[in-house]
């Protein structure tokens, strides 16, 4: 079994009168577990805020400061059937919360397949 932990904070300079501007703090965590010799799990997530000091949303002062908030996780399992052969099924999350609509979303993947590994 195996867990970690991370963050990051970073800037970005717009050299483009400043206006897109920000600062990202972003908080990170994954977590794998092998139960067994055939069977994998993985977990895996961030969350990300964003401050963006000048712009607005919708680039309209009276929409108010623009905001935004991403989220994206994954849960990943791996069933090997033979050595070679393997049962595999995923789950993903990515959204975005943000005062500017035109970049606020949620979308969900789900997937399973057989994986052949040489």
């Amino acid at each position: 079994m195996w867990f970690g932990l991370g963050y990051e904070s970073s800037t970005r300079t717009d050299h483009y009168l400043g206006y897109n501007n920000y600062t990202r703090d972003s908080y990170n965590f994954e977590f794998r577990w092998s139960p067994g010799r055939r069977f994998d799990v993985k977990a895996k997530g961030y969350y990300r805020i964003y401050d963006y000091p000048n712009a607005f949303a919708f680039h309209n002062p009276a929409a108010g400061v623009k905001t935004l908030e991403t989220a994206d996780g994954s849960l990943t399992s791996n069933y090997r059937m033979t050595p070679r052969l393997s049962l595999v099924g995923e789950v993903r999350y990515r959204g975005a919360a943000s005062t500017d609509t035109r970049i606020a979303y949620d979308r969900y993947f789900y997937s399973i397949g057989v994986m052949w590994r040489q």
